[in-house]
């Protein structure tokens, strides 16, 4: 089961708001806790170092509450207290804790002058436990904005899994604590004529992580390993904005600094530092149309630094353009053309000078070397809006080519799998194409809504022995409709194809396809009574010609009984389907999966409002 409880309290100069979530259905709760990435705040934004261990558990392509059994909370309090007329306080404290477990089974063909197959059967079961503190600090007057949030973040996390793999007995335990440290500030006020903006970013992060696995017949997988990244950085930016030739022209300068300890062994420091300068300017002409560039100039310097001494150390300059041009036809279309080229030093997500355990039968070996990375972006959008017809149309292409320095080889035998990071050419094409229609016919509350979508990428593969260049295709179709005329019912449907293949010269495979069908209805017979029944079938091609269905069936009865009570029945998985069986091609590989679903199960509920 799982419901929301929410309490507020209003006070004169104080709001209180106290949540708390809790569910053991499957579903994730986790979302409030996560790093998240905000598109107005990019300086905000640094990804944490990965680590060596991951510590969250594999995500299958079905929603894991059809799969998951776990049993979580979140809970949150947050407080703004006003201290004058333009100046807050907030705070806010989230608490999230999750158990949760799960099995599936797989079958992994990995190709290669030596082929390998693995048939593998797990139970895993996982425990997350994070803490987030956040005060943050907020200034809005005439004069100036300022905004200053502090925050604090510590986590454990560990996982058990028992496998058997080829009929081998094994155990893997996982034990990770990330935590850190941020400070965000952000504030703008007016020098003369111009606004000035100054961002500042400072984190620092610390995450042990532990390996542990055993084997009761193979004395290769009794091993227990131990790591430590500790990353220290800071971004600081500042813009303003000069009026020119009736357009704005923007300067922005942005210094970077980021230090990536990484203990295996011996420490090894990743240190990096980037200066660069923007300029940009948008010019606008007609009707929001308008033709906006960029082109910073930047300096990086990147070094490994072991205990005694430098490992190497590099420099490079960047101009990385980027263009932006909207072109409005009229009241109902628009276009619009992007371009940008970006360069990078491409790390790795840690270094050590002797190879990694990082896993069961996975070795990682990183080597000491710095990389850089090139990547070139294009696209084309067609956009077109008739709210008189209720016509819409969209049309996109886009295409990246990435150039890298390194490739990943790897090396599967019966035993391990061994992943080398080699210098080389590392070549990489993106093409992307997408087609939209959707009309609705509002005399009727009808709308019928047709996509299409093709993907191509290209990609280097170097494995067991064999390299070569693979051709990955992903083609889609989708057809939806939803019906809302009637007060007492609503009708929605959706069906969707997708095909997969690869190809290269060492392998052309099948052409795998899978069909999607979601369809819900709705009804209110009355006027506190509502009804809603969703059927979920997939249907995959497993191989060339057979294909697995899997068809999922709830429903949900409420009844409002007066303006306080409110009582439910909910059934999931009605027709109690037991599996989920899914093929996947990836490059020469293959990966069949078998993931066992949660019952059908029945819950009662009462729903009280304050």
């Amino acid at each position: 089961m799982g419901q929301p409880v929410v309490l507020t309290q209003i006070m004169k100069h104080t709001q209180i708001l106290v949540s708390a979530k809790m569910n053991n259905t499957g579903k994730d709760l986790s979302s409030e806790t996560n790093e998240r990435l905000n598109v107005y705040e990019l300086d905000a934004f640094e990804p944490l170092p990965q680590g060596v261990l991951s510590g969250n558990i594999a995500q299958e392509e079905l929603p894991q509450e059809r799969y998951l059994h776990n049993k979580s909370i979140s809970t949150g309090l947050n407080t703004i207290i006003s201290l004058s007329k333009d100046a807050t306080l907030r705070s806010n404290v989230l608490l999230y804790e999750d158990h949760a477990e799960y099995n599936h089974a797989t079958s992994s063909y990995y190709g290669g002058l030596t082929p390998l197959t693995l048939e593998t059967s797990e139970w895993l079961k996982q425990r997350t436990l994070r803490l987030i503190p956040t005060l943050k600090y907020e200034e809005n007057s005439q004069k100036r904005f300022l905004s200053d949030e502090l925050s604090y973040s510590l986590g454990r996390q560990s996982a058990f899994s028992q496998m058997t793999t080829n009929g081998t007995n094994i155990t893997e335990q996982t034990r990770i604590r990330p935590s850190y440290v941020k400070n965000y500030l952000s504030s703008s006020f007016r020098i003369g004529q111009s606004l000035l903006q100054i961002r500042s970013l400072i984190r620092y992060s610390d995450r042990k992580e532990e390996l542990e696995t055993a084997s009761d017949t193979q004395a290769l997988y009794n091993t227990f390993e131990r790591f430590i990244t500790r990353s220290a950085m800071t971004r600081n930016v500042i813009t303003t904005s000069i009026p020119v030739l009736g357009n704005d022209l923007d300067l922005s300068l942005q210094a970077y600094y980021k230090d990536n300890t990484y203990n295996y062994s011996s420490d090894i420091h990743h240190r990096t530092f980037k200066m660069k300068a923007t300029p940009g300017y948008t010019w606008t002409y007609g009707r929001k149309s308008y033709i906006s560039a960029e082109l910073p100039m930047g300096w990086t310097r990147v070094s490994l630094v072991k205990d005694d001494g430098k490992l190497t150390t590099r420099g490079f300059m960047a101009f990385e353009p980027n263009l932006n041009i909207r072109q409005t036809v009229n009241d109902k279309l628009n276009i619009t053309l992007s371009a940008s080229l970006s360069t990078g030093d491409n790390p790795l997500g840690f270094y050590a000078l002797s190879p990694l355990r990082t896993g069961y039968r996975t070795i990682q070996v990183t080597g000491n070397d710095i990389y850089k990375s090139t990547r070139l972006y294009s696209a084309l959008h067609l956009r077109y809006r008739n709210l008189i017809t209720m016509l819409f149309g969209n049309l996109s292409v886009a295409y990246s080519d990435t150039k890298a320095e390194a490739f990943s080889n790897f090396d599967y035998n019966d035993s391990l799998t061994t992943m080398h990071w080699i210098k080389g050419n590392n070549h990489r094409h993106n093409i992307r194409t997408n087609a939209m229609i959707d009309k609705t016919f509002t005399s009727i509350g009808l709308s019928i809504k047709a996509d299409m979508a093709y993907e191509k990428t290209d990609f280097l593969i170097a494995q067991s022995g064999e390299m070569t260049q693979n051709h990955s295709h992903h083609a889609t179709a989708g057809l939806s409709t939803s019906f809302q005329k009637l007060s007492w019912l609503r009708l929605s449907a959706t069906i969707t194809a997708n095909y997969y293949w690869e190809r290269s010269s060492i392998r052309r495979s099948d052409v795998l396809s899978s069909y999607i069908t979601n369809a819900a209805l709705y009804l209110f017979p009355t006027k506190n009574t509502e009804l809603k029944i969703k059927f979920y079938n997939l249907t995959n091609e497993v191989t060339d010609g057979h294909y697995h269905t899997c068809g999922l069936l709830d429903a949900n009865l409420n009844y409002k009984i007066n303006k306080v009570w409110e009582a439910g029945l909910t059934v999931t998985n009605l027709l109690n389907t037991t599996s989920y069986i899914t093929t996947q091609y990836t490059g020469i590989n293959t990966f069949t999966s078998t993931l066992p679903l949660r019952n059908r199960e029945i819950m009662v509920h009462l729903q009280m409002r304050l």
